[in-house]
């Protein structure tokens, strides 16, 4: 009867050694599912921040349409901007202009006094 017995131990270390390589590759497969979670969690992270660091990550509206500087045009001289200028040349050049323009305007008009006055 040794020989059922001898053949019980065996079917028994069998069925442990199978149980054992059955946990080994569950923990085996674990292991990969958590790594890769891992990967697509640490992927998704940096893509979000790739993302703000394009729109600039901050909560406040950011002008991005400049307008246009207004321009005045006078029918006596070339246009003026509204915006002033800080070039001192240019507030020279604008002065001078300004200052013949009120002379031509006053030399009009004592002209046309004088003419009617004659």
């Amino acid at each position: 009867m040794t020989v059922g017995s001898q053949k019980r131990e065996r079917q028994k270390a069998n069925r442990q050694l199978r149980k054992e390589e059955q946990q080994k590759v569950e923990a085996k497969s674990k292991r990969k599912q958590q790594i890769i979670i891992g990967v697509i969690v640490v992927v998704a992270i940096g893509f979000v921040l790739w993302l703000l660091s394009l729109t600039g990550g901050s909560d406040e509206p950011q002008q991005t349409d400049l307008e246009p500087i207004p321009t005045v045009v006078d029918s006596t001289g070339p246009s003026v901007s509204a915006v002033p200028s800080t070039d001192a040349e240019t507030t020279a050049a604008s002065l001078a202009e300004s200052d013949t323009t009120d002379t031509t305007i006053e030399a009009t008009t004592s002209a046309e006094g004088a003419t009617t006055t004659a």
